[in-house]
């Protein structure tokens, strides 16, 4: 090949890893976010007990987790990453942040949820299929209205308007819910700053 061409593949395989890792590490992101938010909530006791553990009503916390934790903040926040954990196991970003908002008692808004996790499901393919797309996945995409490109194999095009896209699409998602969390004078202004919660 000549070198016009190799040059053109490095970056193109370039370009591709970094808007990878854009969205790996904003899907990291935006689940830690969701963490911080129950383990901000469970400190401000607005929320029952019985409500927070809901479904993981089984989840325990040992004489030696107490021990270990020392204090109330780091017993709550060891409850918290406990009950995070059994909501992952479901392997469903759609109900993780439905079951975030719903211990909450947040009504969020089903269209700027659903399709802020469709983008965020993209991350699962990167990770588990190096890119690749169930025909099925491609099809809720489109039909949805995002606008996804892939090659003959079923492979992932990431370009620049898909991140940008991305990230406009995410960044409502987290403004949505601060906004939710001030009109419900759950968390103090210290810990929110409304729109300026975006991903970056």
């Amino acid at each position: 090949r000549s070198f016009r061409e190799k040059r053109s593949a490095i970056f193109t395989h370039l370009k591709q890893t970094t808007f990878s890792s854009y969205i790996k590490e904003s899907y990291e992101e935006v689940t830690e976010y969701l963490k911080v938010i129950l383990k901000s909530a469970a400190l401000s006791k607005k929320v029952s007990i019985s409500q927070f553990v809901g479904g993981q009503a089984k989840l325990t916390i040992t004489a030696f987790d107490i021990y270990e934790a020392g204090d109330f903040k780091s017993i709550s926040d060891s409850l918290i990453d406990k009950i995070f954990q059994e909501l992952e196991k479901e392997r469903s970003t759609l109900k993780l942040v439905k079951n975030v908002c719903g211990k909450l008692s947040l009504a969020g808004d089903e269209n700027i949820i659903n399709k802020s996790v469709r983008y965020l499901n993209i991350r699962h393919y990167l990770v588990h299929s190096d890119g690749k797309l169930p025909s099925d996945f491609i099809k809720e995409l489109k039909g949805n209205g995002i606008a996804i490109s892939c090659d003959r194999n079923g492979y992932i095009k990431l370009n620049y308007e898909l991140i940008k896209e991305f990230r406009t699409s995410v960044s409502s998602l987290v403004d949505h819910i601060d906004k939710l969390l001030i009109d419900s004078n759950f968390l103090s202004s210290a810990f929110i700053h409304r729109g300026k919660n975006r991903i970056a």
